[in-house]
């Protein structure tokens, strides 16, 4: 039986809401007007509650930004991440994880956040810093783990899968991305993924005619 009292718990939940209250209107200012031109005045406007509030949950405008980089990343290593069958070759996994990745990175709010974020990394560098080990950082550790599993079962050639996750996540982004964020047409997003996959896996070993499945990539 749990000792929180009922009105604990409901006091718990109304924090977690005013929290996500906070980073949902930052969310939506940053993207839409930058970091440096958001005030939290602004931000206690679009979510209600008061400025002490807000500094009780995050101390200062730098933390509500990591949160929001925090939060995005979360959702993006999840979506990216997940539905990769255990059971599928690494090249049907590659296209599919790539394909998710592609999607969500050229998505018009994770551009923005991406834009604001190099606009801001010469005066905030811890921002850009937060950014890139939420972000990709944690995207490369994820599938150099899974590069790593194929190359103990065998089934893929990879003896450094850190080097060679971030080699296929270069492949995935390069000009298609910055196309993307310049606001230039990119081309079809299928044929680009399946070009970088296939590239990989010409440098890294396509995977053996018979194996015994594959391990999925974990977050």
């Amino acid at each position: 039986m749990s000792s929180v009292q009922p009105n604990e718990k409901v006091l718990r939940t109304a924090g977690r809401e005013r929290r996500r209250a906070f980073v949902e209107a930052a969310t939506r200012l940053f993207l839409e007007k930058g970091f440096h031109a958001v005030s939290i005045d602004a931000i206690v406007k679009a979510a209600g509650g008061s400025k002490a509030s807000l500094y009780s949950y995050f101390g200062n405008k730098e933390a509500l930004f990591g949160a929001v980089v925090e939060e995005r990343a979360r959702h993006f290593l999840e979506t990216v991440t997940t539905g990769t069958a255990a059971a599928k070759s690494p090249e049907i996994a590659l296209r599919e994880m790539g394909r998710r990745f592609i999607s969500l990175a050229t998505r018009p709010d994770a551009l923005a956040l991406y834009r604001v974020v190099i606009a801001e990394a010469p005066r905030l560098p811890e921002l850009a810093k937060m950014f890139f080990d939420s972000g990709p950082a944690r995207t490369q550790r994820a599938l150099a783990d899974y590069l790593r599993h194929q190359h103990e079962a065998g089934v893929m050639h990879i003896p450094d899968p850190a080097a060679s996750a971030e080699h296929l996540l270069g492949l995935l982004m390069g000009l298609f991305h910055l196309r993307a964020v310049l606001n230039l047409d990119t081309g079809d997003a299928e044929t680009h993924v399946d070009g970088a996959v296939t590239a990989f896996l010409a440098a890294c070993g396509r995977p053996a005619a018979a194996s015994g499945g594959s391990r999925g990539i974990r977050n």
